[in-house]
Protein backbone atom coordinates (compact mmCIF):
# COMPACT_ATOMS: atom_id res chain seq x y z
CA UNK A 1 0.00 0.00 0.00
CA UNK A 2 1.56 3.34 -1.03
CA UNK A 3 2.58 5.73 1.72
CA UNK A 4 4.32 9.03 0.99
CA UNK A 5 6.25 9.95 -2.13
CA UNK A 6 9.50 11.26 -0.62
CA UNK A 7 11.03 11.85 -4.05
CA UNK A 8 9.11 15.10 -4.50
CA UNK A 9 11.01 18.40 -4.21
CA UNK A 10 9.18 19.52 -1.05
CA UNK A 11 8.12 17.61 2.03
CA UNK A 12 5.23 19.95 2.84
CA UNK A 13 3.37 22.73 1.07
CA UNK A 14 1.22 25.32 2.84
CA UNK A 15 -1.79 26.95 1.18
CA UNK A 16 -2.83 30.22 2.81
CA UNK A 17 0.62 30.88 4.26
CA UNK A 18 0.28 34.67 4.09
CA UNK A 19 -2.72 34.64 6.44
CA UNK A 20 -2.62 35.03 10.20
CA UNK A 21 -2.63 31.31 10.98
CA UNK A 22 -0.72 30.28 7.88
CA UNK A 23 2.35 32.28 8.88
CA UNK A 24 2.37 30.62 12.29
CA UNK A 25 2.07 27.21 10.62
CA UNK A 26 5.12 27.82 8.44
CA UNK A 27 7.11 29.03 11.45
CA UNK A 28 6.18 25.94 13.50
CA UNK A 29 7.00 23.65 10.57
CA UNK A 30 10.42 25.21 10.21
CA UNK A 31 11.00 24.90 13.97
CA UNK A 32 9.92 21.25 13.98
CA UNK A 33 11.92 20.15 10.93
CA UNK A 34 14.54 22.81 10.09
CA UNK A 35 16.16 20.69 7.37
CA UNK A 36 13.02 20.13 5.32
CA UNK A 37 12.32 22.00 2.11
CA UNK A 38 8.99 23.83 2.37
CA UNK A 39 6.87 25.51 -0.27
CA UNK A 40 4.06 28.02 0.16
CA UNK A 41 1.23 28.50 -2.32
CA UNK A 42 -0.70 31.67 -3.19
CA UNK A 43 -1.96 33.95 -5.92
CA UNK A 44 1.01 36.33 -5.57
CA UNK A 45 4.28 34.53 -4.74
CA UNK A 46 6.11 37.84 -4.30
CA UNK A 47 3.75 38.73 -1.45
CA UNK A 48 4.36 35.34 0.12
CA UNK A 49 8.12 35.81 0.00
CA UNK A 50 7.77 39.29 1.49
CA UNK A 51 5.63 37.90 4.32
CA UNK A 52 8.57 35.84 5.55
CA UNK A 53 11.42 38.26 4.85
CA UNK A 54 11.21 39.66 8.38
CA UNK A 55 11.58 36.18 9.87
CA UNK A 56 14.29 33.57 9.70
CA UNK A 57 12.00 31.23 7.77
CA UNK A 58 13.29 30.31 4.32
CA UNK A 59 10.59 29.02 1.98
CA UNK A 60 9.93 28.59 -1.72
CA UNK A 61 6.81 30.15 -3.21
CA UNK A 62 4.62 28.85 -6.03
CA UNK A 63 1.68 30.64 -7.70
CA UNK A 64 -1.74 28.98 -7.45
CA UNK A 65 -5.33 30.05 -7.94
CA UNK A 66 -8.09 28.07 -6.22
CA UNK A 67 -10.35 28.99 -9.14
CA UNK A 68 -7.86 27.44 -11.59
CA UNK A 69 -7.60 23.70 -10.82
CA UNK A 70 -4.71 23.19 -13.25
CA UNK A 71 -2.54 25.56 -11.22
CA UNK A 72 -3.31 23.60 -8.05
CA UNK A 73 -2.45 20.29 -9.70
CA UNK A 74 0.84 21.62 -11.02
CA UNK A 75 1.86 23.07 -7.66
CA UNK A 76 0.68 20.25 -5.38
CA UNK A 77 2.52 17.60 -7.39
CA UNK A 78 5.74 19.03 -5.93
CA UNK A 79 4.85 18.33 -2.27
CA UNK A 80 4.29 15.15 -0.27
CA UNK A 81 1.66 16.74 1.98
CA UNK A 82 -0.43 19.90 1.62
CA UNK A 83 -1.58 21.87 4.66
CA UNK A 84 -4.67 23.95 3.81
CA UNK A 85 -5.06 27.09 5.95
CA UNK A 86 -7.30 29.14 3.65
CA UNK A 87 -10.98 29.31 4.56
CA UNK A 88 -13.90 29.38 4.58
CA UNK A 89 -13.36 25.75 3.67
CA UNK A 90 -16.96 25.27 2.56
CA UNK A 91 -16.12 27.78 -0.21
CA UNK A 92 -12.44 27.16 -0.92
CA UNK A 93 -11.72 23.64 0.29
CA UNK A 94 -13.13 21.22 -2.27
CA UNK A 95 -10.97 22.26 -5.27
CA UNK A 96 -7.91 21.89 -3.05
CA UNK A 97 -8.89 18.37 -2.01
CA UNK A 98 -9.61 17.36 -5.62
CA UNK A 99 -6.18 18.61 -6.69
CA UNK A 100 -4.56 16.64 -3.87
CA UNK A 101 -6.38 13.50 -5.01
CA UNK A 102 -5.33 14.08 -8.62
CA UNK A 103 -1.67 14.37 -7.60
CA UNK A 104 -1.72 11.69 -4.83
CA UNK A 105 -0.75 14.37 -2.31
CA UNK A 106 -1.93 13.83 1.26
CA UNK A 107 -4.13 16.59 2.70
CA UNK A 108 -4.56 18.10 6.18
CA UNK A 109 -6.36 21.28 7.18
CA UNK A 110 -7.48 23.45 10.10
CA UNK A 111 -11.21 23.58 9.41
CA UNK A 112 -13.83 23.60 12.12
CA UNK A 113 -16.74 23.51 9.66
CA UNK A 114 -18.75 20.37 10.38
CA UNK A 115 -20.85 20.60 7.22
CA UNK A 116 -17.67 20.81 5.14
CA UNK A 117 -16.25 17.73 6.86
CA UNK A 118 -19.50 15.85 6.21
CA UNK A 119 -19.25 16.83 2.54
CA UNK A 120 -15.69 15.49 2.36
CA UNK A 121 -16.80 12.21 3.92
CA UNK A 122 -19.70 11.84 1.49
CA UNK A 123 -17.57 12.56 -1.57
CA UNK A 124 -14.07 11.28 -0.89
CA UNK A 125 -14.22 8.31 1.48
CA UNK A 126 -12.63 6.12 -1.20
CA UNK A 127 -9.88 8.57 -2.13
CA UNK A 128 -6.39 7.10 -2.57
CA UNK A 129 -4.86 9.62 -0.14
CA UNK A 130 -5.18 10.56 3.50
CA UNK A 131 -7.65 13.42 3.92
CA UNK A 132 -7.45 14.63 7.51
CA UNK A 133 -9.49 17.74 8.34
CA UNK A 134 -9.73 19.41 11.77
CA UNK A 135 -6.02 19.24 12.57
CA UNK A 136 -5.94 22.57 14.41
CA UNK A 137 -7.35 23.70 17.75
CA UNK A 138 -10.51 22.33 16.16
CA UNK A 139 -10.19 19.46 17.11
CA UNK A 140 -6.79 17.96 17.90
CA UNK A 141 -6.66 18.78 21.64
CA UNK A 142 -10.01 17.06 22.21
CA UNK A 143 -9.41 14.15 19.85
CA UNK A 144 -5.90 13.35 21.05
CA UNK A 145 -6.60 14.04 24.74
CA UNK A 146 -9.17 11.24 24.65
CA UNK A 147 -6.69 8.91 22.95
CA UNK A 148 -4.11 9.91 25.58
CA UNK A 149 -6.58 9.00 28.34
CA UNK A 150 -7.10 5.55 26.83
CA UNK A 151 -3.34 5.08 26.58
CA UNK A 152 -2.88 6.01 30.25
CA UNK A 153 -5.69 3.73 31.42
CA UNK A 154 -4.55 0.82 29.21
CA UNK A 155 -8.15 -0.03 28.36
CA UNK A 156 -10.97 1.00 26.01
CA UNK A 157 -12.87 4.05 27.22
CA UNK A 158 -16.56 3.80 27.99
CA UNK A 159 -16.98 7.52 28.60
CA UNK A 160 -14.94 10.72 28.49
CA UNK A 161 -15.75 14.29 29.49
CA UNK A 162 -13.50 17.26 28.82
CA UNK A 163 -13.84 20.62 30.58
CA UNK A 164 -12.15 23.41 28.63
CA UNK A 165 -10.75 26.60 30.15
CA UNK A 166 -9.07 29.15 27.93
CA UNK A 167 -8.05 32.69 27.22
CA UNK A 168 -7.83 33.62 23.57
CA UNK A 169 -8.75 35.90 20.72
CA UNK A 170 -10.19 35.61 17.21
CA UNK A 171 -8.40 36.11 13.90
CA UNK A 172 -9.99 37.73 10.88
CA UNK A 173 -10.16 34.40 9.05
CA UNK A 174 -11.98 32.68 11.89
CA UNK A 175 -14.38 35.59 12.23
CA UNK A 176 -15.17 35.68 8.51
CA UNK A 177 -15.74 31.92 8.44
CA UNK A 178 -18.19 32.29 11.34
CA UNK A 179 -20.08 35.03 9.49
CA UNK A 180 -20.04 33.02 6.25
CA UNK A 181 -21.43 29.94 8.01
CA UNK A 182 -24.27 31.93 9.57
CA UNK A 183 -25.11 33.72 6.32
CA UNK A 184 -25.41 30.44 4.37
CA UNK A 185 -27.45 28.58 6.96
CA UNK A 186 -30.04 26.18 5.55
CA UNK A 187 -32.35 23.48 6.86
CA UNK A 188 -29.97 20.84 5.52
CA UNK A 189 -26.98 22.47 7.20
CA UNK A 190 -28.87 22.87 10.48
CA UNK A 191 -29.80 19.18 10.36
CA UNK A 192 -26.14 18.23 10.02
CA UNK A 193 -24.95 20.62 12.71
CA UNK A 194 -27.61 19.52 15.21
CA UNK A 195 -26.85 15.78 14.88
CA UNK A 196 -24.41 14.61 17.60
CA UNK A 197 -23.32 11.82 15.25
CA UNK A 198 -23.16 13.96 12.10
CA UNK A 199 -19.65 12.80 11.19
CA UNK A 200 -20.01 9.16 12.19
CA UNK A 201 -19.55 6.40 9.64
CA UNK A 202 -22.73 5.58 7.73
CA UNK A 203 -22.19 1.87 8.44
CA UNK A 204 -21.71 2.35 12.19
CA UNK A 205 -23.80 -0.44 13.78
CA UNK A 206 -24.21 1.49 17.04
CA UNK A 207 -24.28 5.22 16.34
CA UNK A 208 -24.79 6.01 12.67
CA UNK A 209 -25.73 9.57 11.70
CA UNK A 210 -29.29 10.31 12.78
CA UNK A 211 -29.29 7.74 15.58
CA UNK A 212 -30.88 8.47 18.94
CA UNK A 213 -28.49 9.77 21.59
CA UNK A 214 -28.20 9.83 25.35
CA UNK A 215 -28.53 12.90 27.55
CA UNK A 216 -24.77 12.74 28.10
CA UNK A 217 -24.19 13.25 24.36
CA UNK A 218 -26.77 16.00 23.91
CA UNK A 219 -25.63 19.52 23.02
CA UNK A 220 -28.09 20.78 25.63
CA UNK A 221 -25.53 20.90 28.44
CA UNK A 222 -26.73 22.20 31.82
CA UNK A 223 -24.92 24.97 33.68
CA UNK A 224 -23.53 23.43 36.88
CA UNK A 225 -21.05 24.16 39.64
CA UNK A 226 -18.07 21.78 39.69
CA UNK A 227 -16.97 21.49 43.31
CA UNK A 228 -13.80 19.58 42.39
CA UNK A 229 -12.42 22.49 40.37
CA UNK A 230 -14.32 25.41 41.87
CA UNK A 231 -15.52 26.38 38.38
CA UNK A 232 -18.87 26.64 36.64
CA UNK A 233 -19.38 24.38 33.62
CA UNK A 234 -21.80 24.80 30.76
CA UNK A 235 -22.11 24.61 26.98
CA UNK A 236 -18.94 25.14 24.96
CA UNK A 237 -18.98 27.04 21.69
CA UNK A 238 -16.42 24.54 20.38
CA UNK A 239 -18.28 21.42 21.50
CA UNK A 240 -20.54 21.10 18.41
CA UNK A 241 -17.32 20.75 16.42
CA UNK A 242 -15.03 18.81 18.74
CA UNK A 243 -17.62 16.29 19.92
CA UNK A 244 -18.44 15.31 16.34
CA UNK A 245 -14.77 14.71 15.55
CA UNK A 246 -14.12 12.65 18.70
CA UNK A 247 -17.26 10.59 18.09
CA UNK A 248 -16.21 9.97 14.48
CA UNK A 249 -12.89 8.63 15.78
CA UNK A 250 -14.79 6.16 17.98
CA UNK A 251 -17.17 5.37 15.11
CA UNK A 252 -14.31 4.58 12.73
CA UNK A 253 -12.78 2.42 15.45
CA UNK A 254 -16.01 0.40 15.66
CA UNK A 255 -16.27 0.04 11.89
CA UNK A 256 -12.63 -0.31 10.80
CA UNK A 257 -11.01 -2.04 13.77
CA UNK A 258 -8.02 0.28 14.24
CA UNK A 259 -7.77 1.82 17.74
CA UNK A 260 -10.31 -0.69 19.07
CA UNK A 261 -8.13 -0.87 22.18
CA UNK A 262 -8.97 2.78 22.92
CA UNK A 263 -12.75 3.05 22.45
CA UNK A 264 -15.41 0.71 23.80
CA UNK A 265 -18.38 0.04 21.54
CA UNK A 266 -20.63 2.08 23.85
CA UNK A 267 -18.18 5.02 24.08
CA UNK A 268 -19.77 8.38 24.95
CA UNK A 269 -18.20 11.83 24.83
CA UNK A 270 -19.14 15.23 26.22
CA UNK A 271 -17.30 18.56 26.17
CA UNK A 272 -18.07 21.57 28.37
CA UNK A 273 -16.69 25.03 28.97
CA UNK A 274 -15.32 25.76 32.45
CA UNK A 275 -15.69 29.35 33.67
CA UNK A 276 -15.05 31.28 36.85
CA UNK A 277 -18.62 32.58 37.08
CA UNK A 278 -22.12 31.30 36.48
CA UNK A 279 -22.82 34.22 34.15
CA UNK A 280 -19.86 33.35 31.92
CA UNK A 281 -20.94 29.70 31.84
CA UNK A 282 -24.39 30.76 30.64
CA UNK A 283 -23.12 32.95 27.79
CA UNK A 284 -23.00 30.19 25.12
CA UNK A 285 -26.66 29.39 25.86
CA UNK A 286 -27.52 33.03 25.24
CA UNK A 287 -25.64 33.02 21.94
CA UNK A 288 -27.47 29.86 20.88
CA UNK A 289 -30.78 31.55 21.63
CA UNK A 290 -30.04 34.49 19.33
CA UNK A 291 -28.50 32.37 16.55
CA UNK A 292 -31.63 32.52 14.32
CA UNK A 293 -31.59 36.31 14.54
CA UNK A 294 -27.90 36.39 13.60
CA UNK A 295 -28.53 34.06 10.66
CA UNK A 296 -31.26 36.37 9.39
CA UNK A 297 -29.11 39.47 9.90
CA UNK A 298 -26.04 38.12 8.13
CA UNK A 299 -28.10 36.83 5.21
CA UNK A 300 -28.22 40.48 4.10
CA UNK A 301 -25.20 41.01 1.88
CA UNK A 302 -24.55 44.65 2.97
CA UNK A 303 -24.54 43.65 6.64
CA UNK A 304 -22.27 40.69 5.93
CA UNK A 305 -19.81 42.89 4.00
CA UNK A 306 -19.76 45.52 6.74
CA UNK A 307 -19.20 43.05 9.55
CA UNK A 308 -16.53 41.21 7.55
CA UNK A 309 -14.77 44.52 6.93
CA UNK A 310 -14.67 45.11 10.68
CA UNK A 311 -13.17 41.66 11.35
CA UNK A 312 -10.35 41.58 13.92
CA UNK A 313 -6.79 41.13 12.73
CA UNK A 314 -5.80 38.60 15.41
CA UNK A 315 -3.58 38.97 18.45
CA UNK A 316 0.01 40.14 18.05
CA UNK A 317 2.92 38.20 19.51
CA UNK A 318 2.74 39.98 22.86
CA UNK A 319 -0.98 39.31 23.23
CA UNK A 320 -0.59 35.69 22.10
CA UNK A 321 1.94 35.14 24.86
CA UNK A 322 -0.79 35.90 27.42
CA UNK A 323 -3.28 33.44 25.93
CA UNK A 324 -3.61 29.79 26.93
CA UNK A 325 -5.91 26.77 27.14
CA UNK A 326 -6.34 23.96 29.65
CA UNK A 327 -8.27 20.70 29.22
CA UNK A 328 -9.36 18.55 32.14
CA UNK A 329 -10.15 15.02 30.96
CA UNK A 330 -12.31 12.74 33.11
CA UNK A 331 -12.23 9.25 31.61
CA UNK A 332 -13.85 5.94 32.54
CA UNK A 333 -13.22 2.46 31.14
CA UNK A 334 -15.69 -0.37 30.68
CA UNK A 335 -14.30 -2.15 33.74
CA UNK A 336 -14.96 0.89 35.94
CA UNK A 337 -11.46 2.36 36.12
CA UNK A 338 -11.30 6.15 36.30
CA UNK A 339 -8.63 8.76 35.63
CA UNK A 340 -8.38 12.54 35.48
CA UNK A 341 -5.77 13.85 33.07
CA UNK A 342 -4.76 17.26 31.77
CA UNK A 343 -3.64 18.92 28.56
CA UNK A 344 -2.34 22.49 28.63
CA UNK A 345 -1.17 24.68 25.81
CA UNK A 346 -0.54 28.20 24.51
CA UNK A 347 -2.67 30.61 22.50
CA UNK A 348 -5.10 28.51 20.42
CA UNK A 349 -3.66 29.83 17.14
CA UNK A 350 -0.15 28.86 18.20
CA UNK A 351 -1.57 25.48 19.18
CA UNK A 352 -3.25 25.20 15.77
CA UNK A 353 0.05 25.90 14.03
CA UNK A 354 1.79 23.26 16.13
CA UNK A 355 -0.83 20.54 15.77
CA UNK A 356 -1.34 20.87 12.02
CA UNK A 357 2.41 21.15 11.40
CA UNK A 358 3.01 17.96 13.39
CA UNK A 359 0.13 16.24 11.57
CA UNK A 360 1.97 16.87 8.31
CA UNK A 361 5.24 15.73 9.89
CA UNK A 362 3.56 12.54 11.06
CA UNK A 363 2.32 11.72 7.57
CA UNK A 364 5.67 12.43 5.93
CA UNK A 365 7.59 10.34 8.47
CA UNK A 366 5.03 7.57 9.10
CA UNK A 367 2.84 7.60 6.01
CA UNK A 368 3.39 3.97 5.07
CA UNK A 369 2.65 2.75 8.58
CA UNK A 370 -0.41 5.01 8.83
CA UNK A 371 -1.86 3.83 5.52
CA UNK A 372 -1.28 0.22 6.50
CA UNK A 373 -3.10 0.68 9.80
CA UNK A 374 -6.17 2.48 8.42
CA UNK A 375 -6.29 0.10 5.47
CA UNK A 376 -6.86 2.61 2.68
CA UNK A 377 -7.03 6.26 1.88
CA UNK A 378 -10.10 8.28 2.76
CA UNK A 379 -11.42 10.93 5.12
CA UNK A 380 -10.32 10.40 8.70
CA UNK A 381 -9.97 12.20 12.00
CA UNK A 382 -6.56 13.18 13.39
CA UNK A 383 -6.60 10.51 16.11
CA UNK A 384 -7.83 7.70 13.86
CA UNK A 385 -5.59 8.47 10.90
CA UNK A 386 -2.39 9.36 12.73
CA UNK A 387 -2.88 7.44 15.95
CA UNK A 388 -0.19 6.86 18.54
CA UNK A 389 2.60 8.08 16.25
CA UNK A 390 0.94 11.49 16.20
CA UNK A 391 0.27 11.40 19.94
CA UNK A 392 3.97 10.79 20.56
CA UNK A 393 4.90 13.81 18.44
CA UNK A 394 2.43 15.99 20.35
CA UNK A 395 3.68 14.74 23.70
CA UNK A 396 7.21 15.78 22.70
CA UNK A 397 6.06 19.23 21.55
CA UNK A 398 7.63 22.16 23.41
CA UNK A 399 4.30 24.02 23.51
CA UNK A 400 1.93 21.27 24.72
CA UNK A 401 1.86 19.63 28.15
CA UNK A 402 0.16 16.27 28.77
CA UNK A 403 -0.13 15.08 32.37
Amino acid sequence: MPGVDRSRPFAVGVLGASGYTGRLVVERLRAARPDWKLVVFGRRPQHLRAAFQTTNVDVYAEPVDVDAPASLVGAFSQASVVIACAGPFSTLGEPVVRACIATRTHYVDITGEVDYMRSLIDQFSRAPILIVPACGYDSVPSDLAVLYAAKQLHAPLKRARIAVSMRGSVSGGTFRTFIDTLSKASQQQDAVLSDPFALNAADDPVKAPGSSFSAFESDNVPVEYDASSGLWTGPSAMAPINTRVVRRTASLSRCRGALSDAYAKEFEYREVQASTSRLAAMLPKALTAIKPALQFLFSWAPVKRLVSYLAPTGANETARARNWFAYKVDAETSDGSHATLHLKGPDPYVATAETVALAAVCIVENGGKVMQRVGAGGVYTPAFALGHEYLQLLMKSPVLQFS
